[in-house]
């Protein structure tokens, strides 16, 4: 264990640099939970009380309290109370509350509010949000103010902003949904079955919020040439108020027949 410089006032133990190994071989010894330091060099991995400035884990950053400045490691991040600034990880980070850039190559996990950017390769989970939300598969939230995008599926309380789910939105109120299977709560569902001069027999289901909606629906098409006589359709509309109960809705829809091959109809 290399010997530290250090100060101490009301109880806090500080320091300018931590170099660790693995806990508890660091610059801070057995004490090292115990340290704000400005900046932390973890060639495996670190443990500390708060971080100022930078830290940088091969492995993982432990941070029991506050971090600000740059959290980097090679796996993950934990930062028990609040994170500000820019937390990567190579694989999951972890924080109570914060504000800034978390970047997690599989998934980031925020357990109060968090403000800023968060982008997980798979996932992103959090309560109120503002910002970007960026989720390969999923993103999970409690009241977002901002911009949620999800490669399938978006979960969330009360969205101010545009919510967008490749497969699927929910959530108890969003005007702004973009995804063919929208469940909010205090929006809009209906079923259709329409029939058009090409030989489709289609049952839809609409949904959204109040102003977008998706589409997504299957048939069956009698005038097929072959034995393939399966058609489905998919795509998003708007609701425009003209006056009072009128409206208008523009719709931008796609049918594919057949086994969704290139037989594009509409």
């Amino acid at each position: 264990v290399i010997g530290s410089v250090s100060a101490q006032n009301n109880d806090e133990k500080t320091t300018a640099f931590q170099l660790s190994f693995v806990p508890p071989l660091s610059t801070n010894g057995m004490q090292a939970g115990e340290y704000t330091n400005g900046v932390s060099i973890n060639l495996l991995a670190g443990i500390s009380r708060n971080e100022k400035y930078f830290t940088f884990g091969g492995l993982a950053n432990i941070i029991h309290n506050n971090a600000s400045g740059i959290q980097f490691a090679g796996l993950f991040n934990t930062i028990g109370n609040e994170a500000r600034g820019l937390q990567f990880a190579g694989l999951y980070n972890y924080a109570g509350t914060g504000n800034g850039f978390l970047f997690g190559g599989l998934a980031n996990t925020v357990k109060n509010d968090y403000n800023g950017i968060m982008f997980g390769g798979l996932f992103n989970s959090t309560n109120d949000f503002r910002g970007f939300q960026f989720g390969g598969l999923a993103n999970i939230a409690g009241d977002v103010d901002g911009f949620q995008f999800a490669g399938l599926v978006n979960v969330a309380k009360s969205v101010k902003g545009v919510q967008c789910g490749t497969l699927l939105n929910i959530a108890d109120h969003s005007d702004y949904p973009i995804g063919f299977v929208n469940i909010i709560k205090d929006g809009e569902k209906s079923i259709g079955v329409t029939y058009d001069e090409t030989g489709n027999i289609m049952a839809s289901f609409r949904s959204g919020g109040r102003v977008l909606y998706g589409i997504i629906g299957f048939g069956y098409n009698h005038k097929a040439d072959n034995d393939t006589h399966y058609v489905a359709e998919g795509g998003f509309g708007a609701h425009i108020p003209i006056v009072g109960r009128f409206r208008i809705n523009t719709e931008l829809k796609g049918q594919f027949i057949n086994d969704f091959s290139d037989n594009f109809i509409s």
